[in-house]
């Protein structure tokens, strides 16, 4: 964002001109520096500590007469949301008439402006598939209103409970390129910090945008908090958004009980996520489970926990012969 910077009155032109610039709250905005309209022969300017120090002397090139003159602009940059002023120094101010003595023209006021910086805000929120199992699930951080895109994120995501332990993690990128991962996992798998600098794969503006798939292994059952301790998402422009979180609540059931001729209860194995590919409980998955499945499929066991055994990624309201062949395939 820009200001220009304008002298009224300076009928005898201008020689040279002294004055200070600032803004009133540089957490709201800052100055990034000053060009002058007019090429000054001698010139100071220094931008410090939220504010610009011009000191210019125009040597033989003065700045003809005028009722209205241009001496530069003013360019800043948000920092945060808000308002602040932007304010020349009045007691700073000296602007010389056209002649070599420098005589000063007479600052009967200044003018200065008020800046509203506005952020973009988005959301970011976990998604999980139902039914949540135990074993390993698998969970999307979803972000939401990026109408600036994604060039880059550092997202730290925990668990309560450890029953819940982070094991994995993909980013989803946009493009074939591969982003500057910095994501991490603690040693005791309580956080997971997905994190990246997108580079050539960055996200375009949408209303929904899928950054990455963690996964967490839960080893009991009952109900776990995963949510968000920070999360900080940049737009192709490296500008933060405004964030807001939405975390997940994860309830485990107990799942399905043993098959008629099992071994034992049927388990989440970690292959297709939220499903019990080792039906007859044995620990393995092997042509057995398979045949298990099969010989209950019309079951009312098997009916009253479809979506346990919806290996075809289809109906989870019953199973069928199209997820028996789709275990089979994953032998």
């Amino acid at each position: 964002m820009t200001y220009d910077l304008v002298v009224e009155g300076a009928t005898e032109g201008i020689s040279a001109y002294i004055m200070t610039i600032d803004v009133g709250n540089d957490s709201v905005a800052g100055i990034d520096g000053f060009e002058h309209a007019n090429d000054p022969m001698f010139d100071s300017t220094q931008v410090s500590n939220g504010a610009v120090n011009i000191t210019t002397a125009m040597g033989e090139d003065a700045i003809g007469a005028s009722n209205q003159t241009m001496l530069g602009t003013l360019t800043l940059s948000g920092e945060s949301a808000g308002t602040t002023a932007v304010a020349i120094d009045q007691s700073s101010v000296e602007v010389g008439l056209d002649d070599y003595n420098v005589s000063d023209h007479e600052v009967g006021a200044v003018t200065g402006g008020s800046l509203d910086v506005s952020q973009r805000t988005a959301g970011v929120e976990l998604m999980a598939s139902e039914p949540v199992t135990t074993g390993n699930v698998a969970l999307d951080v979803v972000v939401t209103g990026v109408d600036g895109g994604i060039g880059a994120y550092d997202v730290e995501i925990d668990s309560n409970d450890q029953s819940a332990t982070f094991v994995d993690y993909e980013l989803t990128p946009d493009g074939d390129s591969v982003p500057f991962d910095n994501s991490e996992i603690t040693d005791d798998g309580s956080t997971l910090s997905p994190g990246a600098a997108l580079g050539d794969t960055t996200h375009d503006p949408a209303e929904e945008v899928q950054i990455a798939t963690v996964t967490v292994n839960i080893d009991a059952t009952g109900t776990f908090a995963i949510g968000f301790e920070e999360a900080t998402i940049q737009d192709t422009d490296s500008n933060d958004y405004a964030m807001t979180t939405e975390n997940v609540s994860l309830s485990v059931d107990p799942g399905p009980p043993t098959v008629p001729g099992g071994q034992g209860p049927p388990q989440n194995l970690g292959i297709i996520p939220n499903t019990y590919e080792d039906v007859d409980g044995d620990g393995s998955l092997t042509i057995f489970d398979v045949q298990k499945l099969f010989t209950n499929m019309d079951s009312p066991m098997m009916d009253e926990h479809a979506a346990a055994f919806s290996f075809n990624n289809g109906d989870t309201t019953e199973v069928t012969i199209f997820d028996v062949q789709a275990l089979f395939g994953i032998l």
